[in-house]
C-alpha cells in the first residue's frame, strides 16, 4: 500500500515577536528537568497506573506482526455506513508478489455487492484497520478505532463490523 495524499499546509514556524529568535521545543525529563539529546530518549509503554516499561527498537522488530505482509479481512459492512470521523488517510492497494489471484478474487467478490471490506494491516510498525471501497477495491482508506475518536463522537454514530475487536 502506498499513501495517494500529500499535504498542502503551510509551513508555519514559531517565533519570538520580541527579538525575531525562532522558538524550539526542548525535551526534558519530568523527573530531574534535565533537558535530553534524542540519543538519550527511549520509547515506552505506559501502563494504567502510570509507570514506564521500556520497549527497545530490537524487541520492537521482533514483535510478531500477524498482518505484517498481508491485509487481513476480518467482515464486511455496507459501503455507504460508518462515521467518517473514523476515516483517515487513504491509501492505494496493489497485489504484491503472489498476492495477484486473492486480489482479483476479492475486487471479483465484491462488484456490486455494495460491501466494503474491513481488517487489519500493519503499517510503520503498527496496526491499521482498512477499508476498502466498494467500488474502488485498489483504494483502501485507514480507520481511527473508535477509542481515538473520542466518547462523545463515538456515541453520535460510532460502528463497527461484526467480528471487529476495537
Amino acid at each position: 500500500m502506498g499513501s495517494i495524499v500529500s499535504s498542502h499546509k503551510i509551513p508555519f514556524r514559531q517565533m519570538h515577536r520580541e527579538d525575531g529568535g525562532p522558538v524550539r521545543y526542548r525535551k526534558k525529563c519530568e523527573i530531574d528537568d534535565q533537558v535530553l539529546d534524542q540519543s538519550e530518549i527511549g520509547r515506552a509503554y505506559e501502563t494504567p497506573d502510570g509507570t514506564l516499561v521500556e520497549i527497545t527498537d530490537d524487541e520492537l522488530a521482533n514483535m510478531p506482526l500477524l498482518t505484517a505482509k498481508t491485509i487481513e479481512v476480518n467482515g464486511f459492512l455496507n459501503a455507504d455506513s460508518g462515521d467518517s470521523l473514523q476515516l483517515d488517510t487513504p491509501y492505494v492497494l496493489a497485489p504484491g508478489q503472489g498476492g495477484e489471484k486473492p486480489y482479483v478474487l476479492m475486487r471479483r467478490a465484491r462488484q456490486g455487492s455494495g460491501k466494503a471490506a474491513v481488517g487489519k494491516v500493519a503499517m510503520s510498525g503498527k496496526e491499521k484497520l482498512p477499508r476498502g471501497q466498494e467500488d474502488r477495491i485498489a483504494q483502501v482508506q485507514a480507520q481511527r478505532m473508535i477509542r481515538e475518536v473520542g466518547s462523545q463522537a463515538a456515541d453520535k454514530g460510532g460502528w463497527q463490523a461484526e467480528g471487529m475487536d476495537d
